[in-house]
């Protein structure tokens, strides 16, 4: 299909010009600020800067936290911690009806890139707004670049090629201003509990001779994702996700070998299972 939607607010829908929760939150966080005053400068020096229009500027930056640890027959096999901001920029060059992603037809969509979705990544400071403006810029000029390169291949490429079927527009769009800030700070973990925990799970494999490989896994990610686009959409929502999984191999008296696994997921450490649940 040709026609392409944005998924800009997951849950919820605010009509106005604040931020329907945490607005202390919101005025404080650098990313969202960062992100809010680039854009602003950004679409306007970039939105009529060339005879095809920037009608429409969005980025958004995933912010993850992680933490692991595993254990095998009662040790403590591996563990760390993660940290990463990455952005994406998305520009688009022409009009919702006809713009840079628009379907390479014929010859030329043969070349793996003539048809590609892909969006380019980098990752960000975490806390320094202006150097997080710095990286922001860096790949809305790469991104704008790009989008005005392929937006003329793009017109060659219609003029050449037959009249589609499929006449809809490239983007729809509901143009409403949205608001809405719920960033999740990370579930507080105790580590040290938490490795008491796996390494006696795992040690209880130990006394099984039909075992011959298990493991225990502890993982905790916590996920916030900031969209904010020229429409005026600005959304930061996060979620806690966490997880103990048990895996094991096994192979029975005539050689056969079998595999099982098992794992719990919530969202907040104090709702983790017991021990005697987990294993039993």
């Amino acid at each position: 299909m040709k026609k392409k939607s944005l998924f800009l607010v997951i849950f919820f829908i605010f009509s106005g010009f604040g931020f329907s929760q945490n607005i202390a939150g919101a005025k404080s966080d650098p990313v969202l600020k960062a992100m809010v005053g680039e854009l602003n400068r950004s679409y306007k020096k970039l939105k009529n800067a060339e005879k095809a229009p920037l009608y429409f500027l969005q980025y958004e930056v995933f912010d993850k936290t992680g933490y692991w640890v595993g254990s095998n027959l009662g040790a403590i096999t591996s563990e760390s911690d993660s940290a990463s901001k990455s952005l994406t920029v998305d520009a688009r060059v022409g009009s919702y009806e006809f713009d840079n992603s628009h379907e390479v037809k014929g010859k030329e969509s043969r070349s793996r890139s003539a048809n590609s979705k892909n969006i380019g990544s980098i990752q960000i400071p975490f806390s320094d707004e202006s150097a997080i403006k710095t990286k922001i810029w860096e790949l809305t000029d790469t991104a704008y670049k790009e989008a005005l390169d392929k937006y003329l291949k793009v017109v060659m490429n219609k003029k050449v090629t037959a009249k589609e079927e499929d006449e809809s527009g490239d983007f729809s769009l509901k143009k409403r201003s949205e608001a809405f800030y719920q960033r999740v700070e990370s579930s507080k973990i105790n580590k040290a509990k938490v490795k008491g925990i796996i390494k006696r799970l795992s040690a209880k494999f130990k006394k099984h001779d039909f075992i011959i490989n298990s493991s225990v896994g502890f993982y905790a990610q916590t996920i916030n994702k900031y969209i904010v686009n020229s429409e005026g959409s600005k959304v930061v929502m996060g979620n806690n996700y966490i997880s103990i999984f048990l895996s094991l191999g096994a192979r029975t008296k005539d050689g056969m070998d079998l595999s099982r696994s098992k794992d719990y997921n919530f969202d907040n450490f104090k709702d983790m299972p017991s021990e005697k649940k987990t294993f039993g």
